[in-house]
């Protein structure tokens, strides 16, 4: 793992903070939005995430060019701390993140063919919550390396800037050349829920598998 600090990191490069998840500018020592120190950060290939050497020129996973490209920073040699969740949870290793009262549970595990989302998604900040997992699942899509991969949403319920987070985590996925099926798990009574998986299948072709849920009561 290559590791420097930030002052020796050029203009040209990407800075991510490791509590925020943002960028920041390169001559910063603070992230201006959560006042984390920035320092000690790791190469990483722009395009897959792997982890990569500062001499190298290609990245050994996807091939990518690694050469500066100034004033083009979504193809720059990107920085992020060693112990950054943006690292931690970024492909081939499994996400595992527990549910709490603002926030699903996901798991991405492909050891164990297990891709769920489930609880409630009203997160104050939803980009930066799904940032590591959409970072997660572009690498999973420019690999793909299960033959069916079967994804589980079981949201009971999510806000607007959830709900167009998950239409780009199903546009992903249908990238995907093999078999994907989405289980889109609704309660009976919630019929916007319901319409939300049919418009998702309609946009993006893949198989919904649709599974209506009893009511608390009812149960």
């Amino acid at each position: 793992m290559s590791k420097q600090p930030i002052e020796d990191i050029d203009d040209d490069e990407v800075v991510i903070c490791s509590n925020c998840g943002r960028e920041a500018e390169t001559t910063n020592n603070f992230c201006t939005y959560c006042g984390t120190k920035l320092r000690n950060y790791v190469l990483l290939c722009p395009n897959c995430w792997n982890k990569v050497s500062v001499d190298d020129n290609y990245c050994g996973i996807c091939g990518k060019s690694l050469s500066k490209t100034p004033n083009k920073r979504s193809d720059a040699k990107r920085f992020v701390p060693a112990n950054s969740p943006v690292v931690s949870s970024v492909y081939p290793e499994a996400v595992n993140i527990a549910e709490t009262v603002k926030t699903p549970g996901i798991i991405l595990d492909i050891d164990q063919g297990i891709f769920e989302f489930s609880g409630k998604s009203v997160p104050e900040d939803a980009a930066k919550f799904y940032e590591p997992i959409l970072a997660w699942i572009d690498a999973f899509v420019q690999d793909q390396p299960l033959a069916k991969s079967v994804v589980v949403f079981r949201l009971g319920y999510f806000n607007t800037t959830t709900s167009k987070i998950i239409l780009g985590i199903v546009q992903k996925l249908a990238k995907i050349k093999k078999e994907v099926i989405i289980r889109w798990y609704y309660s009976q009574e919630d019929e916007e829920m319901q319409e939300y998986g049919e418009v998702l299948e309609e946009i993006t072709r893949l198989k919904f598998e649709m599974y209506p849920t009893a009511t608390e009561d009812e149960e």
